[in-house]
């Protein structure tokens, strides 16, 4: 099998294209999918938090309607 120089060449700028962009996508994309589960969390959290301390002021509402 005989394969010419201009093939070859064009077959490696294609992978290391390819390369390029699996590693732009790596270095950049991988982090920011992170971050924004990190984000997501804290706001559940927050949320979360906010519901509980309302929660909490009915409850004490309540104890005290119960004992006046």
């Amino acid at each position: 099998m005989v394969t010419s120089k201009k093939t070859d060449t064009k077959h490696l700028h294609y992978l290391a294209k390819r390369m390029n962009t699996i590693t732009r996508f790596s270095a950049i994309g991988i982090p920011a999918i992170i971050g924004m589960g990190i984000v997501w969390v804290g706001n559940r959290i927050i949320k979360n938090e906010k519901g509980l301390k309302d929660r909490e002021l009915e409850l004490k509402i309540q104890l005290n309607n119960k004992f006046h």
